[in-house]
């Protein structure tokens, strides 16, 4: 007895487990196939080998003759001889052309008009509204003739303006000269020579501001150092 359990020996295969499967239920419905199976005979071995070991190689599929190269003559191409054709530079062109002419036949000798023409009536207008004479009687519509625009005239403005010095909408200003430049000049102390004042110092007021190294950059510290970054 081994950890609480009897050991028989042999126990597994009067169990069952290194049998052959059989099913848990023998089903009633047996197929039964519509002809009995005959067998066609003992199978026939084939041998890829001769009487003396060696291996035999069956034909080859296809045979073909191909096409011979390096000479013209008889046997190194399928047909005769191709005759020479020069080719036309302009044949496009020439094409494009016919093409062109064979367009202009079957179009019409005025182009299409999307207006319709004008057709007259019978009977015109006065007539079917009976005013042949007019009722009341009505002067008729003088005609309105354009002016020449052409009349070989200066262009004239309606309001010219005026011309010469006072040519202004108020009098002219009076003129006024510039100011004299006035210099100042720096008082010295006392015991001070012109030598001795302080030459002109830049101010520093605007200053740069500090950029950070590019070394020190999240991204590149990052991509140089991926494991101390790591999560």
């Amino acid at each position: 007895m081994v950890g609480g359990r009897t050991t028989v020996k042999d126990g597994h295969l009067a169990a069952g487990h290194d049998k052959n499967f059989k099913p848990a239920k023998d089903p009633h419905n047996k197929v039964k196939a519509t002809y009995e199976y005959l067998p066609l005979g003992a199978p026939v071995k084939k041998s890829h080998k001769d009487e003396d070991g060696a291996v035999v190689i069956g034909p080859k599929n296809i045979l073909t003759n191909p096409i011979k190269i390096g000479k013209v003559g008889k046997g190194t191409i399928i047909g005769d001889n191709i005759d020479y054709m020069p080719e036309d530079y302009d044949a496009k062109k020439k094409i494009a052309i016919a093409e062109r002419k064979y367009h202009e036949q079957k179009v019409q000798e005025k182009p299409f008009l999307q207006r319709a023409r004008h057709t007259e009536v019978f009977n015109k207008p006065q007539a079917v509204y009976m005013e042949d004479p007019p009722i009341p009687p009505r002067a008729p519509k003088p005609k309105v003739v354009a002016p020449n625009i052409h009349d070989d005239k200066p262009f004239k403005p309606s309001h010219p303006p005026k011309r010469g010095i006072n040519a202004t909408i108020e009098k002219f200003p009076e003129y006024i000269p510039n100011p004299p430049k006035e210099k100042k000049r720096v008082k010295l102390e006392d015991g001070q020579e012109e030598d001795d004042r302080k030459g002109f110092k830049v101010t520093y007021k605007g200053l740069s501001r500090p950029q950070p190294s590019v070394a020190t950059n999240i991204r590149n510290l990052k991509a140089s150092y991926p494991m101390a970054f790591r999560k």
